[in-house]
């Protein structure tokens, strides 16, 4: 299994009065983000991270490594089996020979079979603008406090946004420690 570092270069959601300026990460277009809703969505849980990238055979893996505290802590990361990585969560599956994302169901056969833990499911459906932070306001399923937010994936026009919640943007703004190298281990749970 092949590791390499990459970005997910996934869009932020703009929801007016909840959008935080960061130029250095942009936001879907109005065109974009009608395209996002329009049709079912797969919403799954967002985690953060440091993003990583596992190939094995013609898939792409596209994963968070939830080793360390980045700004909010996860005390329940599940562990992995077979030869996957500690601490890592997929989140994205490439299928290169078909050059295209794999759909919820395969990404969980393909991750189980890889010993991979995966995204958690929030929500599959129709999504209204006005519905995004009401689905969004959880429990994470792999800590003790609110999710960071949720990733918005309509597969069928081949877009995918982010929601972050506020108190996720918070822990970001006072996350110095990671920027300057003191690093927190995460917990892993062991079934």
């Amino acid at each position: 299994m092949a590791l390499y570092k990459q970005h997910s270069g996934i869009k932020r959601v703009p929801l007016g009065q909840l959008r935080v300026e960061r130029p250095h990460r942009p936001y879907l277009t109005e065109d974009e983000f009608k395209a996002l809703l329009d049709g079912e969505v797969i919403v799954e849980e967002k985690v953060d991270g440091h993003p990583e990238v596992l190939e094995e055979s013609s898939y792409v893996f596209y994963c968070e490594d939830l080793r360390y505290k980045h700004a909010i802590e996860y005390t329940r990361v599940p562990a992995p089996r077979l030869q996957a990585p500690a601490f890592f969560v997929c989140y994205d599956l490439w299928m290169t020979e078909e050059d295209r994302w794999a759909v919820r169901e395969e990404k969980e056969n393909l991750c189980e079979m890889m010993g991979l833990p995966v995204s958690p499911l929030v929500y599959r459906g129709i999504l209204k603008e006005e519905e995004i932070p009401i689905v969004s306001a959880f429990k994470s399923n792999f800590g003790d406090g609110q999710a960071d937010g949720i990733v918005i994936k309509n597969l069928k026009n081949g877009i995918f946004g982010k929601f972050i919640n506020m108190e996720f943007q918070k822990g970001l703004e006072d996350a110095e420690n990671w920027r300057r190298g003191e690093w927190k281990m995460n917990r892993l749970v062991i079934i």
